[in-house]
């Protein structure tokens, strides 16, 4: 049922896609079927995307490599785009994209050194945890904060501030309805 509902958005959207009216007299190039060309393999570069974030294990590195992969082509192909480059939508889902991209690389890219002696120590604390940001303005430091005790212990009193910040500033970029105050004196 879902590859049926996956494939039938797929051909709306081409659909809609080819039905688009693009002035391409900048260009020369011809975009209205190259409008739809494009977005489809943008669609299906951003949902290959949305596939690998659910199934990633954040505390592997290879697996947030292979998330990095993801995220690099749906840039690349939002940056291919000849005929709707410049238009506004396309360039919000491209800022859109790479914050998306940026919050959930951001303890790799980071703190690797540091997961890796928490994956090491093995804490139950550590091993429930996800180290994105998530959807809870209440629950970003594991239960009870725990991983502020875990991240304290394994890689020092500075490495737990620097993840902290990083944390509140990356869930308030991605929550910012939420407010994280609480959490900015663990």
């Amino acid at each position: 049922m879902l590859q049926f509902l996956l494939l039938f958005i797929s051909f709306t959207l081409f659909y809609i896609s080819n039905t688009a009216s693009v002035d391409s007299s900048a260009s020369g190039v011809l975009c209205s079927v190259s409008v739809g060309r494009d977005e489809l393999k943008c669609y299906m570069r951003l949902l290959e995307m949305t596939q690998t974030t659910v199934t990633t294990d954040w505390k592997s590195r290879f697996e947030v490599e292979e998330f990095r992969t993801s995220c690099d082509h749906i840039r690349d192909c939002y940056e291919s785009m000849k005929c709707r480059k410049n238009d506004t939508d396309i360039l919000q889902a491209r800022k859109s994209t790479k914050g998306y991209c940026d919050r959930m690389l951001f303890m790799s890219d980071n703190f690797p050194d540091c997961i890796q002696k928490l994956n090491n120590k093995n804490s139950q604390c550590w091993q429930k945890y996800i180290p994105v940001p998530g959807y809870s303005c209440t629950d970003i430091f594991g239960a009870k904060n725990c991983v502020k005790s875990d991240v304290e212990k394994i890689c020092g009193k500075s490495e737990w501030i620097r993840f902290r910040d990083g944390m509140i500033a990356q869930q308030k970029s991605a929550h910012p309805d939420c407010n994280f105050d609480e959490f900015e004196t663990l």
